[in-house]
C-alpha cells in the first residue's frame, strides 16, 4: 500500500510543471511563514527538496536569514537512519546520499 501511494504521488508530481511547482511552493511558504507557530518557533526542521517536491530552498534560506535554527536531515545509508543536523549557512550543503543536498 505504501509503495503504491508513493508511486502515485511521484507520478502526480511529474505532471506538475516547474513553474506550477514554484507557484504552489510559494503559497505554501507564505502560509507557513504567516503561522503564529512558525513565527514563535526558534527551531524549524526542513527537508531539502529535490525532484519536483515542494520547493523548500527559499524557505530554508529565509529561515536562516531570520535567525531560526534550521535543522535538515542527513542520510546514513549504512545504518538506514536519518541524522538531524543544524544548518548555519546554505552553502554548507553538499550532495549526499541519494544525490540529495544534505
Amino acid at each position: 500500500m505504501k509503495e503504491k501511494l508513493r508511486k502515485e504521488v511521484k507520478e502526480r508530481r511529474k505532471k506538475i510543471s516547474k513553474e506550477g511547482n514554484r507557484k504552489k511552493s510559494k503559497k505554501i511558504k507564505e502560509k507557513l511563514f504567516n503561522l503564529k507557530e512558525y513565527q514563535d518557533a526558534e527551531t524549524i526542521l526542513f527537508y531539502v527538496s529535490y525532484n519536483g517536491e515542494v520547493f523548500t530552498h527559499e524557505m530554508i534560506k529565509e529561515g536562516i536569514t531570520n535567525k531560526k535554527n534550521i535543522i535538515v536531515p542527513i542520510s546514513d545509508k549504512k545504518k538506514k537512519k536519518l541524522i538531524l543536523s543544524k544548518l548555519k549557512n546554505w552553502n554548507d550543503l553538499s550532495i549526499g546520499s541519494y544525490e540529495i543536498l544534505e
